[in-house]
């Protein structure tokens, strides 16, 4: 009898630790399946100013040429954020301007520059940030917010930028 007690003790252990080891092994293989599905992108590309204003839910005037770089992408993300993209032959990311809603700073340049300084242009101010060149411009005006950003490649001075900004709506 107590051989018994003991063999089905033993099974009753291994039994258990066996599902313990299965249900295990399906939480992992769960979380690898979890880690492969990634959030959808919320920007959307648009062929002109007007089809992106008509989706984005606002207008952004913006020149067709930023120092001598065309517009090479329009994109957007709904209700929220409205980019356009300047380049040229040698580089399709020269310059980046955007515009969102709201006050908070919509450039996603979060790096850190050696020089930074306000300027005041029609009434509205500016903050430039910078290295050897300008590299950042941001501002607020109204209920929008507005960024100019700037790649290696190009080199603009203040006093460029104040002329620059007047074009960005």
């Amino acid at each position: 009898m107590k051989k018994l007690l003991i063999v089905c003790s033993v099974l009753l252990m291994l039994l258990t630790a066996y599902g313990s080891n299965e249900t295990s092994q399906t939480s992992k293989e769960s979380s690898k399946e979890n880690m492969n599905e990634q959030i959808p992108n919320p920007w959307v590309e648009y062929s002109s100013l007007e089809e992106a204003a008509n989706a984005i839910g606002f207008e952004f005037e913006v020149p067709e040429k930023c120092l001598n770089t065309e517009i090479t992408v329009i994109q957007g993300i709904t209700g929220d954020l409205f980019e356009v993209i300047y380049g040229n032959e040698a580089n399709a990311n020269e310059a980046s301007a955007r515009k969102g809603k709201g006050s908070s700073d919509v450039s996603g340049d979060y790096n850190t520059y050696s020089n930074e300084e306000k300027v005041t242009v029609e009434g509205i101010e500016y903050t430039v940030k910078s290295n050897d060149s300008v590299k950042l411009v941001t501002w607020v005006n109204g209920e929008y917010s507005y960024s100019l950003s700037f790649g290696d490649d190009i080199k603009v001075s203040v006093d460029e930028v104040k002329e620059l900004v007047k074009s960005f709506k």
